[in-house]
C-alpha cells in the first residue's frame, strides 16, 4: 500500500493536481438517505494509480486541491472566492420558547414534513460548499428532474427525490411546485389584506406566527442580502404551512443556491451541504477543516426588537407590534394561531 502511496503521488505531481478521496465507509444519516445514493453514479476521472487508495480518507484543506475539469468551472470558482462564507443562521431557542413559537413551529414542521429539516445542526465546510456550488445544475429528462453536483472530486447524479431525502424532507412531502389552490396574489392579499402595498414585506403580515415563519424563511431556508421581501417561494411555503401540506421546495432550494453562487454576497448554506455530504456517508472518514461555531448567526430577541417587530412589556414579556397599526399582541398569544386560522390570519389595522 505505501508503494501504491508513493506511486499515486508520483502521478499526481506529474500531472500538477492533488489527490481526492472517495471514500463509502462511515456516515451516520437515516436509512432514507442511504437509499438516497443508490441511483448515484461517480465519476472522479482520475489515473488507474488513485484507484487503489480508495480506503484512505478523503482530504480536502486547500483552495489549490479542488480540481477544474472546464473553463467554466475554473470562472465559477473565481466568482465563488470573491463570497463571504457562513453558518446557517438558527433562531434563540430561549426567544421561540417565550414567545410561543417553538410549540407553534414544531406543530407546523409536523403538519408539512419538515421536522427532521428544520434542524440544522450541521457545522460548515467552506471548500466542500465552493465545490458543491462550482457545478451545481439540474436537468429535466423524460423520466424526471435530476441535480447534479460534486463532493470530493466526485460527481453525483441524484433524482429529485433522492435529493431531497439527503435534505431530510419527509418523504411524504410533494415536490410540485404547483400547489393545489395557491394563488400567489390571492393568499398574499388573504395575509396582508386588501390595502396592502405591491411590493411584498414581511413587516405587512399580521398573522404572528406567519410572520416568524416568514422571517426564518427569509433567514435560514432561502438566505438572502434583504431579508425583508418576500418571493414567491417564501409565500408558497406559507401557504403549505397554512394549509398543512406536505411539500418540499427542493427545486426552489437549488435555484436559490445557484443565485447565491452568481449573485449573492454572503453564502450561508454551508450547514445544508455538510447535511447532503453526510447524508452520502462521506464526512465521518474525511480530513476537512469545518468553519467554527459564530455566536453571531444566532437570531436573537435584540434583532426584533432592534426593528420595532418586538417590544417588552414591565412585566418583561414579549409583546408583538405591527407597523401601520396600533394593533399589539402580546406572546405568547392566548390562542393558537395554528388552531384558529380563520380567527388570526387578518387583523383589522
Amino acid at each position: 500500500m505505501k508503494n501504491a502511496f508513493k506511486k499515486a503521488k508520483k502521478a499526481v505531481s506529474k500531472a500538477g493536481q492533488h489527490i481526492h478521496w472517495l471514500t463509502s465507509e462511515g456516515g451516520s444519516g437515516s436509512a432514507s438517505r442511504h437509499a438516497a445514493s443508490e441511483r448515484m453514479f461517480i465519476s472522479t476521472e482520475e489515473p488507474e494509480e488513485f484507484q487503489t487508495l480508495s480506503t484512505h480518507r478523503p482530504i480536502l484543506i486547500l483552495d489549490s486541491q479542488l480540481v477544474l475539469r472546464t473553463q467554466e468551472e475554473a470562472k465559477a470558482l473565481r466568482l465563488l472566492n470573491q463570497k463571504t462564507y457562513a453558518l446557517t443562521k438558527c433562531f434563540d431557542e430561549d426567544l421561540l420558547v417565550d414567545t410561543g413559537m417553538r410549540k407553534e413551529f414544531n406543530e407546523v414542521f409536523e403538519a408539512i414534513g419538515w421536522s427532521d429539516f428544520a434542524k440544522i445542526p450541521e457545522g460548515g465546510i467552506m471548500l466542500l460548499t465552493k465545490e458543491f456550488l462550482m457545478m451545481l445544475r439540474t436537468d429535466t429528462q423524460r423520466d424526471g428532474t435530476y441535480v447534479w453536483f460534486r463532493l470530493f472530486n466526485t460527481n453525483y447524479e441524484l433524482t429529485l427525490c433522492q435529493f431531497n431525502n439527503l435534505l431530510d424532507f419527509s418523504p411524504q412531502c410533494t415536490l410540485s411546485e404547483d400547489i393545489a389552490g395557491f394563488s400567489l396574489a390571492e393568499f398574499w392579499q388573504e395575509l396582508v389584506g386588501p390595502d396592502a402595498p405591491r411590493k411584498k414585506s414581511i413587516a405587512h403580515i399580521r398573522h404572528p406566527t406567519l410572520w416568524f415563519l416568514a422571517r426564518w424563511l427569509t433567514m435560514v431556508v432561502f438566505p438572502r442580502d434583504d431579508t425583508r421581501c418576500v418571493t414567491i417561494e417564501d409565500v408558497r411555503c406559507l401557504y403549505a404551512m397554512w394549509k398543512k401540506i406536505k411539500f418540499a421546495p427542493t427545486l426552489s432550494l437549488v435555484r436559490r443556491w445557484q443565485e447565491l453562487a452568481q449573485s449573492g454576497h454572503i453564502i450561508s448554506i454551508m450547514s445544508f451541504v455538510t447535511r447532503i455530504a453526510n447524508g452520502l456517508g462521506i464526512i465521518p472518514n474525511a480530513t476537512i477543516p469545518f468553519m467554527p461555531n459564530d455566536p453571531t448567526l444566532v437570531v436573537k430577541e435584540s434583532h426584533f426588537i432592534h426593528a420595532h417587530f418586538l417590544r417588552k412589556d414591565i412585566n418583561g414579556k414579549y409583546i408583538m407590534t405591527f407597523r401601520g397599526c396600533d394593533f399589539e399582541l402580546p406572546l405568547p398569544a392566548p390562542w393558537s394561531p395554528s388552531q384558529n386560522q380563520e380567527e388570526t390570519v387578518s387583523l383589522e389595522s
